[in-house]
């Protein structure tokens, strides 16, 4: 293993295995939660068993000493009794007999004698981590890398042997010391102890949900034995009652069961963070978490473009050369240098430019820390790195096989309709990503100043005096500082709106974050005035430097101003028009997700979205009526979408028929919502773009 491994690769550290005093208290606190959850249960069952024991003794006796005169009454009351009795035991012990639901169906096992680079690069890291080697290892399609259990109610006795799950877009996105990295880190679960705790809490977790939550089966007997007179509604509803006293004191049990459980989660991922640290260095481990995260982004960006590609007859014959060239291709446009490996270098500059809420909510279901969390405790251990470059993939034999394996089996599953397309080369993929990204790139010289938000409203431009002029220049207005003011002025509107969301009591908590610092619900008001301040302070200076901007190019356009000032008067009225349609759009889509996505929902409660659904479909056909022969827009219309628009705008689509809904026109005004949304949004971009193009300067 010289080949794979940094020389002087040293086994973790005693004190980073050993698990801190406060991962001790967290784990003590959730062996007490399981066991009286245990105990609770325990109890509730004794208690139901008597009860039922009673109610058959009960039945029984009242069956057999009745007078014969009341027998016609005994005998339904005595059966009535002893089924109370046995539906409430059924209750507590039917998950016993419930199908457990079906593995991961992407779990690919792999083996030693497949494999033998790689299991010897993981003999290694188990030796190092000090820790034992997993009983099966399995290959999956993400970009992450898990331990898992074959858990079952027998495991609440002995807890079940530890699996290692790699996905596959892990492996396309890190290097070896990379790799290293991310399976340290699962190794570092391996270490646990609170490892069976899990497997203990899963095991209760599986009792109490189907309890609570899995009860259709149970539900069914009781109507139906409801339905055989008032004896049996009345012993019935004594029954539902009874169990949803059960599942109310199991519902509170295992809403804290859970939630110390993800306090316990968050501390065993900071120690294995320390534990795969310890053994792989501080840079290694940044670079791992920054790489992985950009790659999920890349991964899932891949997997929504397969359902798509399938329309056009097309599919990746392997999608994880598709994933890794997306990589690429997205850090070259966000100018994030490549290193030898061709794996992007992500310093913090990249995330400069990004930027994110100033409110955190504390998530007390958040298992896993923030990537900016995890980072601060590399940063602080410093622990030197040594790299081993290459692709994970050397580890493995036959990864092309792999891949294109795991590929067949993504289509198989998530789009089984496409097996007669076209294979869909990784150029050819890159090569449309990038042609449609040039033709709808607004020019890079402005800085994305106008990128994401409307042309702003100029009112009576001027030219400017000369003095004027010579103090102004295009870089001046546009540079990358002004544009990301903008950014944070858009960014602070919504958290204010978070913020008053948290005093109005439309979000609940009792914590939350504030640049930095926490704060009681209670103070909530008090940080609002400072943040409403600066978004004024910034939206007056937005207001005032886009009528400079416009009034810089009116003065420079000369004899061209007027047509300057038409072209963006045209813009922002088509802008203001996209406004309107994204407004019809939200109607339709929210009326069709109710209708249809509300489980089951009953036509009587659903008229009001029908009405809805028939509104917003007016008020569409008012749109599609004034913009259908619109050169500017229509040219923009495909075939396809153009002969349904013409459908419906000739007849009145009603949607429901005799309490039934016409999917038919529901289908054609969803396809024909989100057509007309997508095509007149990109035309109004185009014109967006012209403008701009216009506006950049002639000269240096």
């Amino acid at each position: 293993m010289s080949n794979v491994y940094p020389a002087g690769a040293n086994p973790a550290e005693e004190s980073y295995i050993q698990t801190t005093a406060f991962l001790r208290k967290q784990m003590i606190k959730m062996v007490i939660g399981v066991l009286l959850f245990f105990m609770a249960y325990c109890v509730l069952l004794s208690l139901a068993v008597i009860l039922a024991a009673g109610c058959i003794a009960g039945g029984v006796l009242m069956i057999i000493r009745m007078p014969d005169y009341a027998r016609h009454i005994a005998i339904p009351v005595g059966i009535a009794m002893m089924i109370l009795g046995i539906m409430l035991v059924i209750f507590l012990v039917k998950f016993l007999f419930s199908r457990q639901k079906p593995a991961n169906p992407y779990r690919m096992e792999i083996f030693a004698e497949e494999h033998p680079g790689l299991f010897a690069f993981i003999h290694q890291l188990a030796l190092e981590t000090k820790t034992r080697f997993p009983k099966r290892v399995f290959l999956v399609p993400d970009v992450n890398a898990g331990v898992f259990y074959n858990s079952s109610f027998l495991s609440m006795f002995w807890p079940s042997g530890k699996n290692l799950e790699i996905g596959m877009g892990l492996v396309n996105s890190l290097n070896i010391s990379e790799f290293r990295m991310a399976l340290a880190h699962e190794f570092g679960h391996f270490t646990q102890r609170s490892m069976a705790v899990g497997s203990y809490v899963y095991s209760l977790n599986k009792v109490a949900h189907n309890i609570l939550y899995e009860n259709d089966n149970w539900n069914t007997a009781i109507t139906r034995w409801s339905g055989f007179g008032l004896l049996n509604i009345f012993f019935s509803r004594v029954t539902v009652y009874l169990a949803n006293g059960i599942q109310y004191l199991l519902r509170k049990m295992y809403t804290l069961l859970n939630r110390q459980y993800m306090k316990l989660r968050r501390e065993m991922e900071f120690h294995a963070d320390a534990v795969a640290l310890s053994v792989c260095g501080t840079q290694t481990a940044v670079s791992t978490m920054r790489r992985t995260e950009m790659s999920i982004f890349c991964f899932a960006n891949c997997l929504q473009q397969l359902p798509e590609l399938a329309e056009d007859q097309l599919k990746f014959f392997n999608i994880y050369e598709a994933h890794l060239a997306m990589i690429r291709h997205y850090a070259i446009r966000n100018n994030v240098p490549l290193d030898e490996d061709q794996f992007p270098v992500i310093t913090d500059d990249y995330f400069r430019t990004i930027l994110t809420s100033q409110i955190k909510l504390g998530d007390q279901w958040a298992t896993h820390p923030t990537r900016e969390e995890r980072e601060r405790r590399y940063l602080a251990a410093d622990i030197p790195s040594q790299t081993v470059h290459g692709s994970a993939w050397s580890l493995f034999n036959n990864a092309e096989q792999l891949q294109e394996a795991m590929s067949a089996l993504i289509y198989e599953l998530e789009v089984p309709d496409s097996g007669l397309c076209d294979l869909y080369t990784v150029d050819e993929f890159i090569s449309d990503m990038e042609t449609k990204q040039v033709i709808f790139a607004l020019p890079r010289n402005f800085h994305e100043y106008y990128d994401n938000r409307p042309f702003p409203t100029i009112s009576n431009p001027v030219r400017l005096p000369d003095d004027v002029m010579d103090k102004l220049s295009f870089y001046a207005l546009y540079n990358p500082e002004n544009s990301q003011r903008i950014r944070r002025y858009f960014m602070n509107r919504q958290d204010a709106e978070t913020l008053q969301a948290i005093a109005d009591g439309d979000i609940k908590v009792k914590f939350f974050e504030f640049q930095g610092i926490q704060y009681p619900v209670s103070q909530v008001r008090t940080q609002l005035p400072g943040l409403q301040k600066a978004i004024e302070l910034d939206g007056e200076w937005l207001r005032e430097n886009d009528q400079l901007a416009f009034c810089y190019h009116y003065t420079w356009a000369n004899d061209k101003a007027p047509r300057l000032l038409e072209q963006y008067n045209l813009v922002h009225l088509y802008e203001d028009q996209a406004t309107w349609l994204s407004n019809i759009a939200a109607k339709i889509m929210e009326s069709i997700t109710y209708i249809f996505g509300s489980g089951g929902i009953s036509v009587k409660k659903s008229l009001p979205y029908f009405d809805q659904l028939r509104a917003a479909s007016k008020e569409l056909q008012g749109f599609l009526g004034q913009y259908s022969n619109d050169n500017l827009i229509a040219a923009h219309w495909e075939p396809v979408l153009d002969e349904q628009i013409g459908h419906f705008l000739s007849y009145d689509y009603v949607y429901l028929l005799e309490n039934e809904p016409v999917n038919i026109e529901i289908q054609h005004v969803h396809a024909i919502i989100s057509g007309v949304l997508e095509h007149f949004n990109n035309s109004v971009l185009l014109m967006k773009k012209e403008l701009l193009e216009m506006m950049l300067p002639t000269s240096p």
